[in-house]
């Protein structure tokens, strides 16, 4: 996984240091398992329909699924993120609902209504944005957290 990459990095880097490093590798490495046995995960889930999600942000969603599963299995609280925008992820709602069924640890799921404030970014560049115009609706908002049921919070 990422986390194991991640830890290989930087025990090369702290190995170039000498003794030093290593020492220092530890500490944060016990500091960081620490404060994780006791953290809420969070993670933004736009899509379960890989090619939704690789319109919505140009990457596969498998690495995100893989990792929520290996949260989930280090019995770790997951807290997911479901950014809604019209027209784009807005037919996803059900999908993830059914995924995160699947998980024992997922302690709660915020719909997130989609905005367009970074259009005023993209004009003050003189850029061309190509977001979405339309905001969700309440209504579609209140569809879209039915499917999560008691994990809206």
């Amino acid at each position: 996984t990422i986390f194991l990459e991640v830890v290989t990095v930087v025990w090369k880097i702290a190995d170039s240091y000498g003794d030093e490093g290593l020492i220092k590798y530890y500490v944060g490495v016990a500091k960081t398992v620490t404060y994780s046995q006791n953290a809420i995960n969070g993670a933004d889930l736009k899509a379960m329909n890989d090619d939704v999600h690789i319109n919505c942000t140009g990457q596969s969603n498998s690495i995100i699924l893989e990792n929520l599963k290996y949260i989930d299995d280090c019995g770790k609280k997951i807290e997911i993120r479901y950014p809604y925008v019209p027209g784009l992820n807005s037919g996803e709602a059900e999908g993830i609902a059914s995924f995160l069924k699947t998980l024992k640890n997922v302690t709660r799921v915020k719909v997130l209504p989609y905005h367009n404030f970074a259009n005023s970014k993209y004009d003050s560049l003189g850029m061309t944005s190509n977001l979405p115009e339309n905001l969700p609706t309440k209504e579609e908002l209140e569809n879209a957290e039915k499917f999560f049921g008691d994990l809206i919070k």
